[in-house]
């Protein structure tokens, strides 16, 4: 799976999670995909994590990697590592297969599946501190996710002192749920998708400890 063709790393997408090998506590396999986009342009990079003894692990890039159908099969530098074979099943993805140097079938279900960002496309707030008695709060917002005119997913933002503005570039982290750029002038922006009572979809400020919110209820939010 050559690191220079997209496609390939994007075919790994549906295969996102984390493979806990049974016989070996603390032994795993964790797909990971990550999609980039730059203006309407989208690339992907994967990466596979193995560990066999559940204390070390070795990452392979995609460049390692030959993913056919739903078999993947990586080669390291002194020759074959894994050979394994993922089909859907009740509550994740299931994976079996062979692992060199794990004894046995290596055998899991992930309890992890990746998430599309078009689950997260609407708008984020921040709320403001409260006025008045009873306590009053209002929002403005701060991160919205959509689709463009073309359909491709895009992000815009604001740091509270300039209007919205779109971010022409930004990851995405199909197992974390992460949205994160680096606007002009700024340094890193991270944002945790995710859900919470009373609040539905929400977006953690990784960096500032932030909570967005997508309903705007006259309750105190809380910071993460």
């Amino acid at each position: 799976m050559p690191a220079n063709l997209p496609s390939s790393a994007q075919a790994l997408v549906p295969f996102t999670g984390y493979y806990p090998l049974s016989q070996v506590a603390g032994a795993f396999v964790t797909i990971d995909t990550n999609m980039m986009l730059n203006g309407t342009t989208a690339s992907y990079l994967a990466t596979v994590t193995i560990s066999v003894d559940g204390q070390n692990s070795t990452t392979y890039t995609s460049d390692a990697c030959r993913f056919d159908g739903n078999t993947l099969v990586i080669t390291g530098q002194v020759g074959p590592v894994a050979s394994l074979v993922f089909t859907a099943a009740a509550g994740g993805m299931e994976m079996s297969g062979t692992i060199t140097g794990y004894a046995g079938e290596a055998h899991a279900v992930s309890p992890f599946a990746p998430v599309d960002i078009a689950v997260w496309y609407g708008t984020y707030y921040a709320q403001k501190a409260p006025t008045g008695q009873p306590s009053h709060y209002d929002f403005y917002p701060v991160l919205e996710v959509k689709a463009d005119e073309q359909g491709n997913p895009s992000v815009w933002w604001t740091d509270g002192t300039v209007p919205m503005q779109l971010i022409t570039g930004f990851a995405y982290d199909f197992a974390m749920f992460v949205i994160a750029f680096t606007p002009k002038n700024h340094g890193e922006v991270m944002f945790e998708m995710g859900t919470a009572a009373g609040w539905g979809r929400v977006a953690g400020n990784a960096k500032g400890g932030q909570l967005l919110v997508s309903i705007q209820q006259q309750v105190a939010v809380k910071n993460l």
